[in-house]
Parts: C-alpha cells; sequence; structure tokens
C-alpha cells in the first residue's frame, strides 16, 4: 500500500524507457487525479506499440476505469475471447463490464478468473485470488446482491484470515445485511489484524 514508491518506481522506469507501456499503464492507476487525464492518455499511446495483450489490458481497463469511455467493452469482448484463460485479462474484462452495469457478465468473468488464479495461489506469490474476490464483492455491492456479496468477501477472509482488507469487507457485507452478529465479529477481526500486513 506505498502508492507513492509504487508511482516513483513506475515513473523512473518510464525515464529508463520511455516507451514502457505497462510501466505508463501502472502509473496512470496509481495517479487516479480527476484533475488531467495525460497520464491515461500517454499510456493508452504507448499501448499502441505494445503487444495485443498490453495492448487491450491496458485499453479496456483505462478506458472503462479512468475515462468511462462505452468503446471500452466491444473491446473487452474481444480480450475475453483471445485470452479466455488469462484471469489478468478476464479481471480487466470484469472492469469494463461492471462498469457498463453488467453485472452477471462481470461475476462470470471474475469467477473464471477466480478458477485460474486458484490453480496458481502459492505462498510467496502476489494473491491475485485475493483481488479477484475483493472485486467480485465489489460487483455484487453494485448489484444490490448483498448476500452474494457476503459470500465473497467470506470466501476473501477464509483465504487470508490474518488480512485486515477481508474482514473489513465482511463487515461492511453483514453491516448492509442488518446480521450484527457476524458484522461485529468480523469488525472484532478486522480490529484484531489491523497492525499486520494490509494487502489488497
Amino acid at each position: 500500500f506505498d502508492y507513492v514508491l509504487a508511482r516513483q518506481m513506475m515513473r523512473a522506469a518510464l525515464d529508463d524507457d520511455s516507451t514502457f507501456a505497462m510501466a505508463a499503464y501502472y502509473d496512470a492507476l496509481l495517479t487516479d487525479s480527476p484533475l488531467s487525464s495525460a497520464p491515461s492518455d500517454r499510456a493508452l499511446r504507448l499501448a499502441q506499440q505494445a503487444s495485443e495483450r498490453e495492448r487491450l489490458v491496458i485499453t479496456v481497463d483505462l478506458l472503462s476505469y479512468m475515462l468511462g469511455e462505452p468503446r471500452a467493452l466491444p473491446m473487452a469482448e474481444t480480450l475475453a475471447t483471445r485470452y479466455p484463460d488469462d484471469a489478468r485479462a478476464l479481471a480487466a474484462v470484469a472492469r469494463a463490464r461492471q462498469f457498463d452495469g453488467d453485472w452477471e457478465g462481470a461475476a462470470r468473468a471474475l469467477e473464471r478468473a477466480i478458477v485460474i488464479d486458484s490453480a496458481a495461489l502459492g505462498p510467496t506469490a502476489p494473491c491475485y485470488l485475493c483481488r479477484d474476490l475483493a472485486a467480485l464483492a465489489d460487483v455484487y455491492f453494485w448489484a444490490d446482491s448483498l448476500q452474494s456479496a457476503l459470500g465473497a468477501a467470506r470466501r476473501y477472509a477464509a483465504l487470508r484470515p490474518e488480512w485486515t482488507p477481508a474482514w473489513e469487507l465482511v463487515t461492511w457485507a453483514a453491516a448492509r445485511l442488518s446480521d450484527t452478529v457476524v458484522a461485529r465479529d468480523a469488525l472484532r477481526n478486522s480490529t484484531l489484524h489491523s497492525a499486520g500486513p494490509r494487502n489488497p
């Protein structure tokens, strides 16, 4: 969660190679400012010279997430068709579908990413599965499917019971459902682990 350092590292990478599309993409995500689209514009420009997968992921993500462009959805469908077993591609597809209000389509893409990331889960690997489950809970929140959101949050907490963000999701979902017993227990776990590692 050291976004400042991460942004500095991405910009250092761009200083070394001004054509590094993925560094520009992460810099755009980390900058996340409504005041200027310059970082996103640069990443989208550099993406045109990247590999097909990187071009599609960067373009779909930034057009949907940062710029709210409807053009992201047909590109997301291309991404899903060309890379059906690529979990990161599916996560980008899910974001585009979510921003288009296609909750069911977003959930389907994330469930597929979850299956793929479950097979690759390891103690030292980045927990993409955790991000998938958090994103799935978010989709269900937006869809007003609170029981499903709680289910996804609980799957996340079962996977990483020592991580505060997982318990925060359970707390929020249970509270929205007026399940005070579950919410109180999750809040206690969240507080218990708040001094530990905070991971996405």
